[in-house]
C-alpha cells in the first residue's frame, strides 16, 4: 500500500532485503533484566552480613559480562542467532533530497508497556552505581540495613520489568507505529512533484533497529539529513528528539520560533530506541518528530495501541510543521 501510494506521488519506489539477528531484538533487555534481578537480590541476601563483600566479590563478572556479549555478537553470524528476512522500503524522486523522510513499518506487544520498561531500566541504570559506590567507598563504614534494603529492592523492582520486556504481537501499533508511517506517506504527498524528496520506511526496527542499520550499513550515498516519524499521538506536546549538536534540530527550532510554532526539543529519552539512533550512528544529521505524554507510554507496545483510540490530531500536526519546514529549506 504504501509503495502504491508513493508511486502515484512519482516516486520510483524499492525494496531492500535483507537478513538479521532477531535475538538481541527479543531477548537482551530480558535476559539482562534477569541477570539484574539476581545480582540485587544476592547482594539484598547479604544485607546483615556482608553486603560490601558482595558486591567486591561479583563486580569483575559484572564488567566481564558486557564483553563476552560483544565478542558472542560480533563472533557469531546474524543468520545462526534467530536469523530473520525482512524488507525496507525506499523511494526517491529527483536527485539531491533536502531531507530524508523516515518511519518504521513494525510493532510489537510486550507484557509491561513502554513507560514500564523505561522505568524499569532508568531505575536500573541509577541503582547499580549506587550499590558499587556503597560497597566501596568508605568500606569501613556500617551503612544502614534499611538503606541496603530499599536500594537492591528498588534494584531487582526494575530488573523485573526488564525481564517482562518480551517480544509479542498483540499490539496493532497505531500510535509506534501508523501513526508515523502515516505521516511520512502525507507528507511526501504534499510537497511539489518537481521537489526532489526522499523516504525510508524499515522494518525490524522494534528488533535492534535492524532495518535502519542494513540500510546504512549497505548504502552508496553520504550521509545527510533525516527527519524520522516515531509515535504520534492526539495528546501532549510535539516533541523533536535529537543530538544537542544536531544542526538539522537547530534549523527546525528557528523554523518553529518564526511560525510560532509550539515545538519541545530534548534529547532521546532512555529506553527509548528509534531510528535516528541509527542513523546517527553512521553520520547522518538525524531527527525524530513525536508527540505524547505518560498516557501514550503507558499505551503503547500493549493490545490498547488501537486505531479507534486515536484520531490522528498529532499526526496533522506534525505533518504541517515538517513540511512547511521542507520547503522552506528546498
Amino acid at each position: 500500500m504504501c509503495a502504491r501510494i508513493l508511486a502515484d506521488e512519482g516516486f520510483a519506489v524499492r525494496e531492500e532485503e535483507f537478513v538479521y539477528s532477531a535475538f538481541p531484538g527479543h531477548w537482551a533487555v530480558p535476559l539482562l533484566g534477569l541477570f539484574f534481578l539476581a545480582w540485587f537480590a544476592y547482594v539484598g541476601s547479604q544485607v546483615g552480613y556482608r553486603p560490601h563483600g558482595a558486591v567486591s566479590g561479583t563486580l569483575p563478572f559484572m564488567l566481564l559480562l558486557p564483553a563476552l556479549a560483544y565478542m558472542l555478537a560480533r563472533m557469531t553470524p546474524a543468520e545462526r542467532l534467530m536469523g530473520r528476512k525482512a524488507t525496507n522500503l525506499v523511494a526517491t524522486r529527483g536527485e539531491r533530497p533536502a531531507v530524508w523522510l523516515v518511519a518504521h513499518l513494525d510493532t510489537k506487544s510486550q507484557p509491561v508497556p513502554m513507560l514500564g520498561r523505561i522505568a524499569g531500566i532508568v531505575t536500573v541504570s541509577l541503582a547499580f552505581p549506587v550499590v558499587v559506590l556503597a560497597g566501596f567507598v568508605d568500606r569501613g563504614r556500617d551503612w544502614p540495613d534499611l538503606f541496603w534494603y530499599a536500594v537492591t529492592g528498588a534494584g531487582a523492582l526494575g530488573a523485573g520489568a526488564m525481564l517482562l520486556s518480551m517480544v509479542g504481537n498483540r499490539s496493532r501499533g497505531a500510535i509506534d507505529n501508523a501513526s508515523g508511517v502515516a505521516a511520512v506517506l502525507l507528507v511526501a504527498s504534499r510537497l511539489p512533484q518537481e521537489m526532489p524528496a526522499a523516504v525510508l520506511l524499515t522494518s525490524g526496527e522494534e528488533l535492534g533497529l535492524a532495518g535502519a542499520k542494513a540500510w546504512v550499513r549497505h548504502r552508496s550515498v553520504k550521509p545527510g539529513r533525516a527527519v524520522n516519524f516515531d509515535g504520534l499521538d492526539d495528546v501532549g506536546t510535539l516533541t523533536c528528539m535529537a543530538k544537542r549538536t544536531s544542526r538539522l534540530a537547530a534549523r527546525l527550532r528557528s523554523a518553529c520560533e518564526a511560525d510560532g510554532a509550539r515545538m519541545r526539543f530534548r534529547r532521546v529519552l532512555p529506553g527509548i530506541m528509534v531510528d535516528a539512533l541509527a542513523l546517527g550512528a553512521a553520520g547522518w544529521d538525524a531527527v525524530t518528530v513525536s508527540k505524547g505524554n505518560f498516557s501514550t507510554l503507558a499505551r503503547i507496545h500493549t493490545a490498547g495501541d488501537v486505531p479507534e483510540r486515536l484520531a490522528g490530531s498529532g499526526v496533522a500536526e506534525a505533518v504541517e510543521l515538517v513540511t512547511n519546514f521542507i520547503k522552506r529549506e528546498t
